[in-house]
């Protein structure tokens, strides 16, 4: 898609109390939220591009814009082999970015208990081509948001676990797919989706064959250049974030790294198993082990996963 006004500023809205506004008003308990910005005539202001990362100013009001403006020079690294890996490109600020397969215009949720399984440091956030007053992106936002709930009672498990050690990328993965199917196994759901939603702002969910996982950590390393971002520099990041502390180490690259992948999956549950063939479901965490210097950060991830059992009146 081609966005309007190539080459403007754009800024990321927190659309995270709207939607948590209209699962309320729905009285939606438990299930799985679809949101999505449709390819419209106003796509010149909302770009349909959106997803869940930490709501920082910072990272989103300077670092990203700046490496998408960069993208406009290099589209993407040079390296034999990634070919493969790369979906269709969009476009995002006039910038073509890749995107592994990825729809960067929804993201899916998970309710329960009538709120959001976000993590503590994560918004739901939408790209805006230009500068526009909060009153403005509300007015737009309204008609263009487009919802699908798919409610019911699901089997929610909350898995936790620690990543293997780095590669030469800094990339730690983790294979989740036998765990996965034991989860399924365990619910008795002969039909049905497993809905997974990453919890952390650094981290990213795929679906690959395990042979593409180096691949895909080496793509991003060059992806995501070595820069002087302002995310990076903590004393000017607690002028504007009280919650950032002493000893938080430089990862404005882990974040950008995780925007080109998911961070949500939805898997076919079928004869209770997962439909997955050859595939592998793999964590990449590219933060690395959790740093002696940063007491206050477990060790563990944390995804949230939810069987839903197929229905076949669902209602958007």
């Amino acid at each position: 898609m081609q966005v309007n006004h190539e080459g403007k500023p754009f800024q990321f809205y927190n659309i995270t109390p709207r939607i948590q506004s209209r699962i309320q008003a729905e009285g939606m308990r438990e299930g799985h939220l679809r949101v999505s910005v449709p390819t419209t005539e106003r796509s010149d202001a909302i770009m349909p591009f959106l997803f869940v990362n930490e709501d920082e100013p910072l990272l989103m009001k300077k670092d990203i814009p700046e490496h998408f403006a960069q993208c406009q020079e290099q589209r993407a690294p040079q390296a034999t082999g990634l070919e493969p890996l790369l979906g269709s490109p969009y476009c995002l600020g006039g910038f073509t970015v890749p995107t592994f397969r990825r729809t960067p215009q929804e993201v899916n949720l998970l309710v329960s208990k009538g709120t959001m399984t976000l993590g503590t440091y994560q918004s739901v956030l939408v790209a805006v081509n230009g500068e526009w007053s909060t009153a403005a992106i509300e007015s737009m936002l309204g008609p263009l948001l487009q919802y699908q709930r798919f409610p019911g009672v699901g089997h929610f498990h909350e898995l936790q676990f620690e990543t293997d050690k780095p590669d030469t990328t800094g990339t730690c993965v983790k294979d989740l797919t036998e765990h996965l199917y034991s989860i399924v196994k365990e619910s008795g759901v002969e039909e049905g989706t497993l809905v997974l939603q990453d919890k952390h702002t650094t981290t990213a969910l795929h679906t690959c064959v395990w042979s593409e996982v180096a691949l895909i950590a080496a793509y991003l390393h060059a992806a995501v250049p070595k820069g002087a971002y302002a995310h990076d520099d903590i004393k000017l990041r607690q002028q504007t974030d009280p919650k950032c502390p002493e000893g938080e180490p430089p990862n404005a690259r882990s974040h950008m790294k995780s925007m080109r992948l998911p961070n949500d999956l939805l898997i076919p549950v079928v004869g209770n198993e997962l439909l997955l063939n050859a595939l592998r479901v793999v964590y990449f965490d590219f933060d690395g082990p959790v740093n002696p210097s940063r007491p206050h950060k477990s060790p563990c991830r944390t995804v949230q996963s939810c069987i839903l059992p197929m229905q076949r009146d669902y209602h958007g």
